[in-house]
């Protein structure tokens, strides 16, 4: 998606004829037609590439382009999915990965997607790894303290 600005012309409309390519353009003086994916280029850019020192060679670039995309869509909680991420909400399937989530705070809502509440004083664990090796890309994991 792009507004209709002078780099939509010639040659992006060349690469947008390319098979299973559908370009889509925001509506001319409408403001926030583009706003999804302007925020997701400054989420991009904020969280992804301005945290490491960017590769010169186009394959090495389009390599961690491709892994934030990918933490992205299946790692990151996202606030306005009511925690899931893209692609829990896009393929319809449960949050919970290899077990139940906690909630930890005592008058949040609790909803469906929530299947056990942490008891009051119960001790829980948070430990992280990062999406292959790259420290930018936190992927955390909540479990019961034993």
């Amino acid at each position: 998606m792009t507004d209709q600005g002078s780099q939509s012309r010639e040659a992006y409309r060349a690469w947008g004829d390319a098979p299973g390519v559908k370009p889509r353009f925001g509506a001319v003086g409408r403001y926030g037609s583009v706003a999804v994916i302007e925020r997701f280029w400054a989420t991009l850019k904020g969280e992804g590439l301005r945290r490491i020192v960017l590769p010169l060679r186009s394959d090495a670039m389009c390599r961690e382009v491709r892994l934030y995309v990918r933490w992205y869509n299946t790692e990151r909680p996202h606030s306005s999915l009511r925690g899931a991420t893209p692609h829990e909400a896009y393929f319809q399937i449960a949050a919970a990965r290899d077990g139940p989530r906690f909630e930890c705070r005592p008058k949040w809502p609790l909803g469906e997607e929530v299947t056990l509440r942490a008891e009051q004083g119960a001790a829980v664990q948070l430990a992280f790894s990062f999406l292959e090796g790259r420290r930018h890309l936190p992927v955390g994991e909540l479990s019961r303290s034993a």
